[in-house]
């Protein structure tokens, strides 16, 4: 079994772009954000995520993220924060740093605590925080972020190449034995896990696939 949607592309279309932005609006709601700084943040966020050299860590990531999500709407325990960790999990992202997910969760912290309780914050703060070795911590909802995170993972092999394929432009600063040493380890790193995926019913239904492309592009490396 593949996974149902996935999205490789540099840049959504405007319908697309529209409906990304509604549903941060609606969340904007949901945690009473002032409209005017609701609507700034999400111009930060579109900036962030717009970057040319985003490739596959771009808005169309998280697009496909949300469009997924939404056949998993009865695992959801906290909406709120789950959908904030989305929104941030790579919103820092330097193919040359190592600690984007921590640059991710400060950048969020920075940006949205003074509108949000502790219990998020730190909630969220976590949860993006995990997205670093994608095993999940002590969070709401944390197996289920790490999941819609690599579903790309279950893809259709066609589509998994154009996902390989984005991932290594994001990378083209390596040359090109460099980069596959590197992509390689990791790789393997999820091939030796117990499970790519923690929630039982996507585990069920993609973690078989999942493997099949790891190690199809391991091989070809």
């Amino acid at each position: 079994m593949t996974v149902p949607y996935y999205q490789i592309t540099a840049q959504l279309t405007p319908e697309q772009k529209h409906d990304l932005e509604n549903l941060w609006l609606d969340l904007s709601k949901t945690l009473e954000l002032p409209t005017a700084a609701a609507k700034e943040i999400f111009d930060q966020i579109s900036t962030h995520y717009s970057s040319p050299k985003r490739k596959y860590h771009n808005l169309a990531h998280l697009y496909s993220i949300f469009k997924n999500l939404s056949f998993y709407d009865n695992l959801i325990s906290n909406a709120s924060t789950l959908h904030l960790a989305i929104w941030f999990h790579d919103i820092i992202y330097d193919t040359r740093k190592k600690d984007n997910e921590l640059q991710s969760a400060l950048f969020f912290k920075t940006i949205l605590a003074d509108y949000l309780t502790a219990y998020q914050v730190n909630t969220v703060y976590g949860l993006i925080e995990s997205t670093s070795n994608h095993h999940p911590l002590s969070y709401p909802d944390n197996e289920l972020l790490l999941d819609l995170d690599l579903l790309i993972l279950a893809t259709h092999w066609a589509t998994y190449q154009q996902y390989a394929s984005a991932i290594r432009q994001e990378y083209k600063q390596y040359p090109k034995l460099l980069y596959n040493i590197g992509r390689k380890k990791v790789l393997q790193s999820f091939l030796k896990r117990d499970k790519i995926y923690f929630t039982p019913t996507i585990y069920q239904q993609f973690e078989n696939q999942a493997r099949q492309n790891l190690l199809q592009e391991t091989n070809q490396l």
